[in-house]
């Protein structure tokens, strides 16, 4: 008893079958083209702290480069909403109560000088819109609009990830919870990160974090944007530095001046000047880096609820990405 070969039956050796060997090249150049795409794949990771507003510049990548939302996730957005709206006159009403200073004589004034104070019970920001609008989303036919979307506020536990292919490039994009209970969850992100797009939050000089009442909200950006830059894990990546709510830093300045606050006393520049307040805050990041520097070029200010804003710095954002990683990699020199 033996084995005999396919030559002793008389046929060609498997290996030389024409039909075998087609299949196999048609493998190896598929494996070829995945490894190559693999290889071009961008991957973006949204880190800051809480309420800085890296899930809405999540959300406006979708609305931006990807497919419109679905009527089932809308419905979704529309139970978010009505919440939210709850959640802010409870705690516009509880500052009421706290600030005996307040005249009721006439409401609108109130709420104005309420608003204006709503920092002390960490009110967020873009939720005075849902307001403007309650009678509009307390419609029985209410369907929330983009904005709406952009402006609701969830939580984020966990993370989540989403894939785009812009202009032949894929791009995962992830965002994580920005929360201290959230972010032992960062690490499982660290792995081939190509950029980080580190979002804070200029309007929140002048607040505390929700979760630690004494802390100052910048100074935890800053502390959090120092141990990032000065991570290893980061040593060959793009770092971005976004410094959101613009206009919500410009409009506080009227009445909440940078110098009052302790951590940034030593603000020297005009009262209310929202060009030099921006200066101020890039310095104070960019005094976080130890082994390395941020260019003018990595730091944007933005408004990420501005769709047409953030077309803009997203799309200029991923140009300079990809021409960093081309530098990293050696394919374009380092002027």
């Amino acid at each position: 008893m033996g084995c005999s070969s396919s030559t002793d039956a008389g046929g060609p050796p498997g290996g030389n079958d024409p039909a075998l060997g087609g299949r196999s090249n048609k493998i190896d150049a598929e494996l070829d083209q995945k490894r190559q795409e693999e290889e071009l794949k961008i991957k973006l990771l949204l880190l800051g702290a809480g309420e800085s507003g890296k899930s809405t510049i999540f959300k406006q990548m979708r609305i931006i480069y990807g497919s419109p939302r679905t009527d089932e996730n809308l419905r979704m957005y529309g139970v978010v909403v009505r919440s939210n709206c709850i959640t802010v006159t409870r705690k516009l009403l509880q500052l009421i109560r706290m600030n005996t200073t307040i005249s009721i004589h006439f409401i609108s004034v109130a709420m104005k000088e309420v608003w204006q104070k709503r920092a002390l019970l960490n009110v967020i920001d873009g939720h005075k819109d849902f307001l403007d609008e309650i009678d509009r989303i307390a419609s029985k036919t209410f369907r929330p609009a983009q904005q709406d979307v952009l402006l609701a506020r969830v939580k984020t536990t966990q993370v989540v990830m989403e894939r785009y292919r812009i202009d032949g490039i894929d791009f995962e994009m992830y965002d994580v919870g920005g929360q201290r209970s959230e972010r032992r969850k960062w690490i499982d992100c660290f792995d081939s990160v190509d950029a980080v797009i580190f979002v804070a939050a200029l309007s929140e000089y002048d607040q505390n974090l929700a979760e630690s009442k004494k802390t100052n909200r910048m100074v935890e950006a800053l502390e959090l944007f120092r141990s990032i830059c000065n991570n290893r894990a980061f040593a060959n990546t793009s770092v971005m530095l976004f410094l959101n709510k613009k206009d919500i830093f410009e409009e506080k300045l009227q009445y909440s001046d940078i110098a009052d606050q302790k951590p940034f006393a030593d603000y020297a520049g005009p009262q209310n000047n929202f060009n030099s307040g921006v200066l101020y805050f890039i310095e104070k990041f960019k005094d976080c880096l130890i082994n390395d520097e941020i260019t003018d070029s990595f730091i944007q200010a933005c408004t990420a609820t501005d769709t047409n804003n953030m077309e803009f710095v997203l799309d200029s954002t991923r140009t300079i990405i990809m021409t960093d990683n081309l530098r990293r990699s050696g394919f374009l020199g380092a002027g």
